[in-house]
């Protein structure tokens, strides 16, 4: 063999690895894309998305977005997605069971010098992630509202 043919051997070589490495990839993305969209979530998922479209690629197509805070409606922890059927929710970006939420309520997190600041904050069964915190604004309307939809999501 000269040298010719030994860079050919190793360059068909590369490639073929490259190749079952790529192929390995998307099978193993397509393996966990298919369970997480099929399965109901058993526990809660500590592992945070950043934004709404790692979310959506993560778990599909949510049957419902309930929006907290329109002026950052791309980023998790700005919206609530739901997946009814599937039973679950993804709140600031953690996928979480219905039957792990214990409670929801409303909280003004502002010191008594600034202007009202609410936010959800939902209570887990979880030890690893007690509760989680979404920020709904300065009204406490539009707060109560939020909270009404989740309430509903949450019972129906």
């Amino acid at each position: 063999m000269n040298d010719e043919n030994v860079l050919y051997i190793f360059l068909i070589t590369v490639a073929v690895l490259a190749v079952v490495v790529a192929v390995y990839a998307i099978l193993k993305r397509a393996l966990h894309l298919s369970n997480s969209k099929t399965h109901k979530r058993q526990s809660v998922e500590t592992e945070r998305m950043n934004t709404v479209s790692e979310a959506v690629n993560a778990y599909g197509q949510p049957e419902e977005v309930i929006v907290a805070d329109p002026t950052r409606v791309e980023n998790s922890n700005s919206v609530i997605l739901v997946y009814d059927s599937e039973g679950f929710l993804v709140i600031n970006g953690v996928a979480v069971p219905k039957e792990d939420i214990i409670d929801i309520d409303i909280h003004n997190v502002a010191t008594p010098y600034e202007t009202a600041s609410y936010e959800i904050r939902v209570k887990m069964k979880s030890e690893e992630l007690p509760s989680l915190s979404v920020f709904v604004g300065n009204s406490s309307m539009f707060a109560k509202e939020i909270f009404e939809q989740l309430s509903g999501k949450l019972k129906g």
